[in-house]
């Protein structure tokens, strides 16, 4: 028995509190700042369950993005302009070079380029997220948005 169940028919008092409550909420404000690839798709199923709960769901996408669809059902987006972004070359040549390393195909002076080849794209990773960042920063339009929706959470992968 918790020492939140002191009723007799040991339910934690805090049950029917947090419903009563949870029924007398409205939806809350989201806005979300997601990342590509599989991030996105752990990110898709919470959005979904967040408009299921009647939340209202605002995401920020780039121009360029290949999973976050601008049109949805579920979600509004904020579409940012980018002048980099990661092309399906960027993405192919990153992995299939870890492929070839995973599958033993390549020695170990290639996997030392690898590796130099992996931290090159890391710093190109972070320049494209610099500009996304720097891209949203000068946009009145955006920061406008943000004012007037002064949404309630901001959710981010940690990454």
């Amino acid at each position: 028995m918790t020492p939140f169940s002191k009723n007799m028919f040991s339910v934690p008092l805090w049950i029917p509190i947090a419903i009563l409550f949870g029924s007398l909420c409205d939806g809350g404000k989201i806005l979300v700042v997601p990342l590509e690839g599989s991030h996105w798709l752990n990110m898709d199923i919470l959005i979904k369950a967040l408009h299921g709960q009647g939340h209202s769901v605002d995401v920020l996408r780039t121009s360029s993005s290949w999973f976050i669809k601008e049109n949805s059902t579920y979600y509004s987006s904020i579409t940012i302009a980018n002048t980099k972004g990661m092309d399906e070359e960027f993405v192919e040549d990153m992995l299939s070079k870890e492929i070839n390393y995973e599958r033993g195909n390549i020695n170990w002076l290639d996997y030392v380029w690898m590796y130099l080849d992996t931290l090159n794209h890391v710093y190109k990773i972070n320049e494209m997220v610099c500009q996304l960042i720097t891209n949203v920063f000068e946009s009145e339009e955006i920061m406008n948005t943000f004012k007037e929706k002064q949404y309630d959470l901001v959710l981010t992968d940690p990454v």
